[in-house]
């Protein structure tokens, strides 16, 4: 039985002028955070110390990718390991070693992670649709176990993952709750709720619906995948 929560994806861009706390915040989400590009779309992945996970959904059919880092610096990288069960895949950037050791690592700050119980609204994630990394809101939808292939409970959407998937989760004291791995493909009823009702909760609930896995799962593969 694999835990994993699930929330609403939303466009709504963090805008952290007027607040200093929570710009350190985004500034240190953004440190970690990377565009992945494939020849198929683009979505995210994250550093944890020089350790760079993203969701296998996104990278599934590939051997190797491109990275971007929010410094702008694009290179490529390979799919060293691979969590089948998790969805989840670590990447290895294909340079000569210490190349980037230094331009390419995450905040000197210790991750901070956060329990299940600490998921509130809003979420940070990085929406990467631009080529750089852009803290966005992202509403909590539920928590819940998902028991059966993920593949088989959620239509993920190869199609578009653009902006989400891979992307780290981060509450807005900048503690890492997980990484998102999939977002499922609206039912045509779903569909046809999508139009913009002009208010922001509502017309929010409306959109695609993330599921992440929590951080200890993420932790471990982190560590154990060589």
């Amino acid at each position: 039985m694999q835990k994993a929560f699930l929330f609403v994806s939303t466009n709504v861009e963090v805008a952290p002028a007027d607040d200093c706390e929570l710009r350190q915040v985004v500034q240190a989400i953004v440190s970690r955070a990377l565009v992945v590009e494939t020849p198929d779309f683009v979505g995210a992945a994250v550093m944890i110390g020089n350790t760079i996970i993203t969701s296998l959904f996104l990278v599934r059919n590939f051997t190797m990718v491109n990275l971007r880092f929010g410094d702008g610096d694009r290179v490529p990288a390979f799919v060293t390991a691979r969590d089948e069960q998790n969805n989840l895949a670590k990447l290895r950037e294909a340079t000569l070693a210490g190349t980037h050791e230094e331009s390419h690592k995450a905040s000197g700050d210790q991750l901070k992670i956060a329990g299940l119980r600490d998921i509130g609204s809003p979420l940070l994630t990085t929406n990467t649709a631009s080529g750089r990394p852009v803290v966005s809101v992202a509403g909590m939808s539920y928590v819940t176990h998902l028991c059966e292939r993920k593949e088989e409970m959620w239509r993920i959407d190869h199609g578009s993952p653009r902006g989400i998937m891979g992307s780290g989760v981060w509450n807005d004291s900048g503690e890492f709750l997980g990484l998102s791995i999939g977002q499922k493909i609206p039912s045509p009823f779903e569909k046809s709720h999508l139009e913009d009702s002009g208010n922001l909760a509502d017309s929010a609930q409306k959109l695609p619906r993330v599921y992440a896995l929590p951080a200890e799962a993420v932790l471990d593969f982190a560590e154990r995948a060589t």
